[in-house]
């Protein structure tokens, strides 16, 4: 990442932390413990601001980890700002996460895609070759485990709306609701799930 690159997500953080009201005024609802709703709970945690996550899947591993959205996921232009939200403690564990470890950290290869035309076998084009630092390639089910690490997912059985405001005046914290009739106050509440999917409380 380039020096300019650098200061641009440093002042970028800066803005968005003078803006944060304080910890104790906030408690936020997390809906959905994908990839995006771990990504937020953990960094969260590395601020200090109290949260409470809820999921609908118990299952951390297998396909129960992936949901059908593929295998892998590579990382390059967001690498930087994945590495900022993180606490340095996941970030030094982000190698168990990919794909071929032992090619990227123990033989230090750097990763580029190679395209071959699959009725000659030709290869046609390569991406070009980029060092750990820029570019890395996870596994969708460890990334979404290690995201997991030290935080206490509520797996529940009824599914939750997100959000619905309450009418003012005077306006209480959003709430969201789950479908057996309980309520759960969060200021503010995340909605990081699928539209198409039922998420339980």
């Amino acid at each position: 990442m380039s020096e300019r690159s650098e200061m641009k997500l440093k002042v970028k953080n800066q803005d968005i932390m003078s803006h944060l009201p304080e910890p104790s005024d906030v408690l936020v609802i997390i809906i959905g413990a994908g990839i995006s709703g771990l990504l937020a709970a953990q960094s969260l945690r590395k601020l200090g601001v109290p949260f409470r996550i809820f999921e609908r899947d118990a299952d951390f591993s297998g396909g129960g980890g992936s949901r059908g959205l593929g295998w892998g996921l590579t990382l390059h232009w967001s690498l930087p700002a994945l590495r900022a939200l993180l606490p340095e403690e996941i970030v030094g564990r982000l190698p168990e996460a990919y794909v071929d470890r032992a090619a990227t950290v123990e033989r230090g290869l750097v990763s580029a895609f190679p395209f071959y035309d699959l009725s000659t076998g030709e290869l046609k084009a390569s991406t070009p070759a980029a060092p750990e630092s820029e570019r890395i390639r996870v596994n969708r089910d460890r990334l979404r485990r290690l995201l997991g690490t030290d935080i206490d997912i509520q797996v529940k059985g009824h599914a939750i709306r997100s959000p619905l405001l309450p009418p003012p005046p005077p306006p209480p914290p959003p709430h969201s609701s789950a479908d057996n009739g309980q309520r759960l106050s969060g200021n503010p509440t995340l909605s990081l799930a699928p539209l198409d999917i039922s998420v339980p409380k």
